[in-house]
C-alpha cells in the first residue's frame, strides 16, 4: 500500500516538472528542422503530430500557416491522409474543395489511386451510379482531359449510360433522359479527338451542342474532329456554333474549319456570318476567311452585307468585298450613308465613285475585242477538252474553277455532271480535299467507296490527317472484303488493339464474337500467319468466314489449324452449303472431301440434299462426293437411289451402277413405280 502511493506521488512530481518545448529552440535552427517537412503550408500535419510542433509553427510562421489545396495533393498517401481525417471530423466543405482541386489539376493518379475507389465502394452497397456521373461533371467543368480518359477506358457503367442516355437494369441517377442528353453534349469538353473516336466507336452520339462544348478547350482538336463526325444542317445549331468559334482565342483556326467543313457553303448561312462577323470588331481576317472563293454572291445578299457594313461603319470590309471579292453597289451604299448621316463613310464611298467612275472612262478608251466564253465553242470540241479532265463525273472541280466552267459542263452534259465517289477517291490529294469540304452524306459516300474500292493508300492518308465518317474501320474492312486496308490495319498497332477489343454480331448464331475471328473473310494466308504470331486463336467460325473469299488458299490454310472436331454439327452443315456455293465449288469439295468429313454419311447426304436443291444435283458434286467410296452402309446406298429415282436422275443412277457400285435396279424400279415415275421405268428395265 505505502509502496503504491510513492509510485503516484513520484509520478505526480514527474508530471508537474517542466519540460523543453520546441518553442524553446533558436528559430533560425526551428526553421531548418520544418524546412525538411516542406513549405509552411504543411501545417496540417505538423499539427496532428504534437502541440508541441503547432505551438512552434504558430509562432514561426504567424498567419501563414495553414495547409494549402496543393500541398495535400503533393502524393496520393497525403491525400489518402487528409480525406481521411476530413471525413472522421465531418468536414465536407474542405473535402469537397480537395476534390475540386484533383479534377483542377487533373491528377489521373490521385483520381485513379483513392477516389474512383471510394466511388466503387458506394456503388457495391447502393447501385447508385450519381458518384461516378458527379466525377464526369467534375471532369468537363475543369477540362479534366486525363481523368476522363480514365473513366473513358475503365468505366463500362458510365459508357453504357453515354450511349443509352439511362442506366443499365438495376442500377440508378439522378438525371432524366433529357438531362443525359445535355450531359453527353458537355462531355466533349473533356475529350481530346481519340477520345471522341472511341466513344463513337462504343455508340455515343454527338450533336451540335456538342461542338459548341469542344470550345471551351483551349485547342480545337476536339471540335475539328467533331465537325467531321457531326451533321449540323439547323440554321440555328449553324450560327451558335460560328457564334462560339468567333469567341474562342483560336478563332481564325476555327472559322477556318468550319469553311472547309461546308458550314458557309448556304447562302443563309454565309450572310448570317458575314453579319455576325461584321458585328464583332478586328474580324476583318474571319471575313477574309468566309469570302474565301466567294465570287458569286447574288446582288441581294450582296447588297445586304454592303449596307450592314456602312450601318456598322466597317469601311475596312466595305474595301475588302468592293476589291477583292464583287463590285458592290456603291450608290445604294451611299444613299444608306447619307440618310443615316454618317458623314466620314459618306466622305470615303464618293472617294470609291469617283475612282470608279475613272475606271469606267479609261477602259471605254480601250478598243477591246468582245469576249468569248467555252460556251462558244462546239460541243464536240468541249467534249474532247473535257475528257483530258477525266470523266464527265468531275463536275466539282471543274465548277470551282469558273463559272464559264460551270456553264459549259451544264451544257455539255445536260444533268449528267455529278462528280462520282469513285472520282473523289481517285488520288489521295483529291479525296482530301474534296472529303474536308463536303457535307456529311458525301463524307459517308467517299468513306464507302475508299472501302469498296480497296484503297489503302487513300485510307492511309486520310486516317493520318481526317476523321473518316466510320465507327470502326476493321469492321468495315471485314464487312467490304478490303483486303489491303486490313492488311494496314492488322499491321498498326493501335489499330490492330483496337480491332482486337473490338466486338461484332455474328449472324451465324446471332451472338456477338470478337471482330477478329471474322478477319479471315478478308484475309490471305500472310495476313492469317501475321495474326497468329500476335496470338491470335483461330475458331470454326472463322474457317466458315473463309469461304467468303474468291480465292481458297485461306479455307485451306485455316482447316489445317483449326481441328475438324471443334466444329459443331451445325457449323459442319454450314461449311458443306457454302463450299457448294463458292464460285470454285468442285475444288472446295476436294478440299473438305481430304478432311474426311464425308465419311460422315449424315453429312454426305446433307451435301446431296444440297446440291439437289441449289444445282438439281451436278454430276460433278456426286463424282468428287463419291469417289473410291465403296464403303457406304445399305441404307446410304439405298437412300441415295431413292434420291436419284424422285429427282429422275437416271444420268447420276448410271454414273453410280457403272463406276461406283452395282445399284439394286429392282429397289429402284418398285420406288420408280410406287411414285408413278412412269419415264424411269424403261430405263431401269435396260440398264437391268
Amino acid at each position: 500500500m505505502h509502496s503504491s502511493r510513492s509510485n503516484k506521488r513520484q509520478r505526480i512530481e514527474s508530471d508537474s516538472t517542466p519540460s523543453l518545448s520546441l518553442s524553446h529552440l533558436p528559430a533560425n535552427v526551428l526553421s531548418n528542422c520544418f524546412s525538411f517537412l516542406g513549405p509552411s503550408g504543411h501545417y496540417y500535419f505538423l499539427a496532428s503530430v504534437c502541440k508541441d510542433f503547432k505551438v512552434a509553427v504558430d509562432e514561426l510562421y504567424g498567419d501563414d500557416r495553414n495547409t494549402t489545396v496543393d500541398s495535400i495533393l503533393t502524393s496520393i498517401s497525403t491525400f489518402t491522409h487528409v480525406i481521411s481525417r476530413m471525413s472522421k471530423n465531418e468536414i465536407p466543405d474542405v473535402s469537397e474543395k480537395i476534390l475540386e482541386n484533383v479534377f483542377k489539376h487533373d491528377r489521373v493518379d490521385i483520381f485513379d489511386g483513392v477516389v474512383s475507389g471510394i466511388s466503387d465502394a458506394v456503388l457495391s452497397h447502393t447501385h447508385n451510379l450519381q458518384g461516378y456521373v458527379e466525377h464526369v461533371r467534375s471532369a468537363i467543368v475543369s477540362s479534366s482531359t486525363e481523368i476522363m480518359r480514365s473513366i473513358i477506358n475503365g468505366n463500362e457503367y458510365i459508357i453504357y449510360l453515354l450511349k443509352n442516355l439511362r442506366p443499365p437494369k438495376g442500377m440508378e441517377v439522378e438525371e432524366s433522359c433529357d438531362e443525359m442528353k445535355e450531359f453527353v453534349q458537355q462531355i466533349s469538353a473533356a475529350c481530346d479527338p481519340e477520345m471522341i473516336r472511341i466513344l463513337v466507336k462504343k455508340g455515343v452520339e454527338f450533336d451540335a451542342g456538342s461542338i459548341v462544348h469542344s470550345l471551351r478547350r483551349e485547342d480545337i482538336e476536339t471540335f475539328k474532329c467533331l465537325l467531321y463526325i457531326v451533321l449540323v444542317e439547323n440554321e440555328t445549331e449553324i450560327q451558335t456554333i460560328f457564334l462560339s468559334a468567333l469567341q474562342h482565342k483560336m478563332k481564325l483556326e476555327a472559322i477556318t474549319s468550319l469553311k472547309e467543313s461546308g458550314f458557309f457553303v448556304d447562302e443563309a448561312s454565309f450572310t448570317h456570318a458575314m453579319i455576325f462577323a461584321i458585328r464583332k470588331p478586328d474580324s476583318l481576317n474571319v471575313v477574309k476567311i468566309l469570302c474565301a472563293n466567294q465570287n458569286d454572291l447574288p446582288p441581294n445578299k450582296l447588297n445586304m452585307i454592303a449596307g450592314f457594313c456602312v450601318m456598322s461603319e466597317r469601311m475596312d470590309i466595305l474595301n475588302y468585298l468592293h476589291e477583292s471579292i464583287q463590285r458592290i453597289d456603291i450608290d445604294l451604299c451611299l444613299r444608306i450613308a447619307e440618310l443615316n448621316n454618317l458623314t466620314e463613310v459618306v466622305n470615303h464611298l464618293r472617294t470609291l465613285e469617283s475612282e470608279r467612275r475613272m475606271v469606267i472612262a479609261n477602259t471605254n478608251q480601250v478598243n477591246l475585242a468582245p469576249t468569248t466564253t467555252c460556251l462558244k465553242i462546239p460541243s464536240h470540241i468541249l467534249g474532247h477538252c473535257f475528257s483530258f479532265l477525266g470523266s464527265s463525273g468531275h463536275y466539282y472541280f471543274l465548277a470551282s474553277v469558273c463559272k464559264d466552267f460551270r456553264a459549259a459542263v451544264k451544257d455539255l452534259y445536260k444533268g449528267n455532271y455529278n462528280t462520282s465517289a469513285e472520282s473523289i477517291i481517285s488520288s489521295v490529294s483529291t479525296c482530301r480535299h474534296v472529303y474536308r469540304t463536303v457535307q456529311y452524306q458525301i463524307r459517308m459516300k467517299i468513306t464507302e467507296a475508299i472501302f469498296r474500292n480497296d484503297r489503302v493508300d487513300v485510307f492511309k492518308d486520310m486516317s493520318q490527317t481526317l476523321t473518316l465518317l466510320c465507327p470502326s474501320n476493321a469492321r468495315e474492312a471485314i464487312a467490304q472484303q478490303s483486303t489491303e486496308i486490313l492488311r494496314f490495319i492488322i499491321t498498326d498497332e493501335e489499330m490492330f488493339l483496337q480491332m482486337k477489343n473490338e466486338i461484332s454480331l455474328s449472324k451465324a448464331n446471332n451472338n456477338y464474337v470478337p471482330l477478329v475471328i471474322l478477319a479471315p473473310s478478308t484475309c490471305d494466308v500472310d495476313m492469317i500467319q501475321h495474326l497468329l504470331q500476335k496470338g491470335i486463336e483461330f475458331k470454326p467460325l472463322s474457317v466458315l468466314q473463309t469461304l467468303r473469299r474468291e480465292s481458297l488458299d485461306t479455307f485451306t490454310y485455316l482447316l489445317g489449324i483449326v481441328s475438324m472436331e471443334d466444329f459443331e454439327m451445325a457449323q459442319k452443315r454450314e461449311m458443306i452449303e457454302n463450299a457448294l456455293d463458292h464460285e470454285h465449288h468442285i475444288q472446295a469439295i476436294k478440299i473438305l472431301r481430304a478432311t474426311s468429313i464425308f465419311n460422315n454419311e449424315e453429312l454426305l447426304f446433307h451435301a446431296f440434299r444440297h446440291s439437289l436443291r441449289r444445282y438439281n444435283l451436278l454430276v460433278e458434286h456426286i463424282k468428287v462426293l463419291l469417289e473410291d467410296r465403296n464403303d457406304l452402309s445399305n441404307a446410304a446406298f439405298k437412300g441415295l437411289m431413292y434420291f436419284c429415282v424422285m429427282e429422275e436422275r437416271l444420268d447420276i443412277l448410271k454414273y453410280i451402277h457403272e463406276s461406283i457400285q452395282r445399284i439394286d435396279v429392282e429397289y429402284c424400279y418398285r420406288i420408280a413405280e410406287q411414285n408413278n415415275k412412269q419415264e424411269m421405268i424403261p430405263s431401269l428395265l435396260e440398264m437391268e
